[in-house]
């Protein structure tokens, strides 16, 4: 029996030494199959899962092979474009020796990081492996900071003149896709401060990717969108509606809402005590005719067992001495 170890190649299992590390999982085949498409990058590699696309795209270059309109070129694009990017985020903070302070810490953690994933990525060296963590870190955070700033001029950024930024949008949410989110926060955290109003690499996160309680979500927001003559349902039972509504993102990653305004002033609504108090006695003792119609009667019964009790004690009170 051949004694040697296996070659490290792309793909090849591994049992990890602290399971409790492993975040970053390939999506199964019974799901990639069905539509590969939906878990490939269509422009920016993260991480080392799908370093091997680089590798391919740089080989059919190599061969003479026309790839002027594929995959492989936007990925060739975007590699060129991080170094750009880390060169733009340098000049943000204080210059080489940030890049150098950010090297040092990822070749600290390298062997955390890389135990963060599912599968061997041995066949990576470590030189290669921190350049690659460094230039996909980096490349996050400028272009979330990027993104952010989007005004009415063009920045000369293909990404974000380019209306390129929705593709890159639904890459960096990608399951395959990822980089450790410990090693994010703890590169970027102490400096987001200084580069925009959030105070935490979280909070930017979550500004850059979260979404401003849909006007449709249940079949109790249809029924009061056709109560209000906003919508028509013509499908029939609400349930479908919000159904279908909510399927209708699927695939498309939002870089903004006609309904923003509302949803903020909805919100702001929401907060109110007052207003969800009124609203919760609409709904639980107004919510229909019977249900208003008791609710009627029980306050007017009430009313009137109260005027009756006073008028009594009152009377008694009268003809005592």
């Amino acid at each position: 029996m051949d004694s040697k170890q296996p070659k490290k190649i792309p793909g090849m299992w591994r049992f990890p030494t602290d399971p409790d590390r492993c975040c970053i999982y390939r999506v199964p085949s019974s799901l990639r199959d069905i539509n590969p498409e939906a878990y490939t990058p269509q422009l920016v590699l993260i991480g080392p899962l799908h370093l091997s696309l680089k590798s391919q795209a740089l080989k059919s270059l190599d061969l003479g092979d026309d790839i002027t309109y594929t995959k492989s070129m936007g990925y060739l694009n975007m590699e060129e474009h991080k170094k750009i990017y880390l060169s733009g985020f340098a000049a943000r903070v204080e210059g080489e020796y940030t890049i150098d302070g950010f090297k040092r810490m990822i070749k600290k953690d390298e062997e955390i990081i890389r135990t963060s994933y599912q599968e061997s990525i041995a066949w990576i060296q470590s030189q290669e492996f921190v350049e690659m963590v460094l230039h996909d870190s980096v490349f996050i955070i400028e272009f979330i900071l990027r993104a952010t700033n989007i005004g009415p001029q063009k920045t000369g950024d293909p990404l974000i003149d380019g209306n390129l930024a929705s593709t890159v949008n639904a890459d960096l949410i990608l399951l395959e896709n990822q980089l450790p989110y410990f090693i994010l926060e703890k590169l970027f955290d102490p400096i987001v401060p200084r580069m925009c109003q959030y105070q935490t690499f979280r909070e930017l996160i979550i500004a850059h990717f979260g979404s401003g309680d849909c006007l449709i979500d249940t079949d109790k927001d249809v029924d009061l969108l056709v109560e209000k003559g906003i919508i028509r349902n013509w499908i029939g039972q609400p349930a479908l509606v919000a159904r279908m509504v909510n399927k209708l993102g699927l695939g498309i990653i939002e870089v903004g809402s006609y309904y923003s305004e509302i949803a903020v002033k909805v919100n702001k609504h929401y907060a109110n005590r007052f207003h969800r108090s009124y609203a919760l006695l609409k709904r639980v003792y107004f919510g229909n005719l019977w249900t208003g119609t008791a609710t009627v009667a029980a306050t007017l019964l009430l009313v009137m067992t109260l005027i009756q009790t006073v008028a009594s004690i009152i009377q008694v009170m009268q003809s005592s001495p």
